[in-house]
């Protein structure tokens, strides 16, 4: 049995996670951990979608923030002039080799209506103007023969979270957020989403160019529906006297007027006969349901979300400076540390929190970070996260041991130091709570008291 699953029901999930993060009994949170290298290279092994790599994430988790916010994001593609772009149809299956969207250099997204094309041949032509404006409509062709829909523009507050060499924001405004946020680009886009037209005919795909037509007479363009008669599309036709062929349909009337209709579900196109020769045949291409630009997430196939919380410094102590991680991932409700031995239900709440465990020792000033923690009665081990004069904070695995006595004496390694621990304690979260949505496995990242992190995470459908 040959199935699919659509890309609507792939958008359907992740609106869902996003209303969930919005949910007030839902918190999200980053986390990342493992200071000890992966191997002699300290090469990242890919990370397998099982309990037991699972586990291992959660023991060498450091710490943990809350996401600061989490939005839909697709493939950035810069307008570049000499570059063919595609137009929109409804006939592709994902992303077309070229791309049929563009980000300008003044933030604003566009989506291709029509592709230039060389009046000969048909074959596409290069893009070398850059849409401007954001008319709510379109740009009207332009000299290079595209013609572009203006979608939004990507707000200094979606930039600073959410752009990246690889990705861009695409974001619905409802009438609830209307004058929320960036006030001006809000508004614009949701006069855009407001001015989208359900059932446009958007453009066509020729079948069959025929043969036997003149430049001196061309073919009428029909186009039936079942919206002909209110709101009707019109098209022209182009055609290469050197091949005698219907090369292009353009979605204008004679005068280049643009005449896309409106309100059609179905629809099909008559090409007049030519003068001798056989008839052209083509296809047309209807807009998305609700219009170009009523809903930018479907427009340009999102199916994707970004979460992104930047940790600086050591966040008031909840977070390691001066040694690095080499994971980070993604976590659902976690709860508070486990207290006298018993697992609490009691989620934790808070904007960040340590995760890793503390020894309360005698002296730590012979201790080394990265330093392999040995217990001489327990013969548990641990790795060395972080000290200060009176603690150890660590971790460990199932290739450390999970147990050291209190009293006991621990060395470090490779330092040689020496202490004796007073008390052992949990951190502020228990890492074996929560879900664990995503992990990342990387090289080491260093954090120092003066930087930030720029923790951003991609789920992809």
């Amino acid at each position: 049995m040959a199935a699919i699953i659509t890309d609507k029901i792939k958008n359907l999930f992740l609106k869902d996670l996003l209303q969930d993060i919005d949910s007030s009994g839902s918190n999200y949170y980053i986390g990342i951990g493992r200071s000890q290298d992966w191997n002699a290279t300290d090469t990242p092994p890919t990370p397998v979608p099982r309990d037991r790599d699972e586990r291992d994430f959660r023991s060498n988790l450091q710490s943990i923030i809350a996401v600061d916010d989490a939005d839909f994001v697709v493939p950035r593609n810069e307008w570049l002039s000499g570059t063919i772009y595609s137009a929109y149809s409804d006939n592709t299956s994902g992303y077309p080799t070229n791309p049929y969207y563009v980000v300008t250099d003044e933030n604003a997204v566009y989506v291709c209506i029509q592709q230039g094309r060389n009046t000969s041949t048909g074959a596409a032509v290069v893009s070398t103007v850059q849409p401007t404006g954001q008319d709510t409509f379109n740009t009207g062709e332009l000299a290079d023969g595209y013609i572009w829909k203006f979608l939004y523009t990507i707000g200094a507050a979606q930039d600073n979270s959410f752009v990246t060499a690889a990705f861009i924001p695409v974001t619905f405004v409802d009438s609830a957020n209307a004058d929320a946020g960036d006030l001006a680009r809000d508004v614009e886009q949701f006069g855009v989403q407001n001015a989208a037209r359900d059932g446009q005919i958007l453009g066509f795909r020729i079948t069959n160019g025929g043969t036997g037509y003149s430049s001196s007479s061309l073919p009428a363009v029909t186009i039936f529906g079942d919206n002909e008669d209110q709101y009707p599309a019109k098209a022209t036709a182009v055609v290469s006297d050197a091949t005698t062929a219907v090369v292009n349909i353009k979605i204008a009337e004679s005068d280049g007027s643009l005449a896309f209709g409106r309100g059609y579900t179905r629809a099909s196109v008559v090409i007049g006969d030519p003068v001798s020769g056989t008839t052209a045949t083509a296809q047309p291409i209807i807009g998305p349901v609700g219009g170009l630009g009523a809903d930018p997430r479907n427009d340009l196939k999102a199916n994707a979300v970004m979460f992104n919380a930047r940790p600086t410094g050591n966040e008031d102590g909840t977070f390691v400076i001066g040694n690095d991680y080499r994971q980070f991932g993604l976590i659902k409700n976690p709860t508070l540390a486990e207290s006298d031995g018993g697992i609490p239900t009691t989620l934790f709440t808070g904007t960040s929190g340590r995760v890793l465990r503390r020894l309360t020792v005698d002296s730590t000033s012979t201790f080394g970070l990265d330093d392999v923690l040995t217990g001489q009665s327990s013969g548990a081990q641990a790795y060395l996260d972080s000290s200060n004069p009176t603690s150890l904070f660590y971790h460990q695995s199932e290739d450390t041991g999970f147990k050291f006595f209190e009293t006991e004496v621990i060395n470090g390694s490779p330092s040689g130091g020496t202490a004796t621990i007073l008390t052992d304690s949990a951190g502020d979260v228990n890492p074996y709570s929560g879900e664990v949505f995503f992990i990342s496995n990387q090289e080491g990242t260093d954090r120092s008291i003066e930087g930030t992190d720029d923790l951003k995470i991609v789920i992809q459908l």
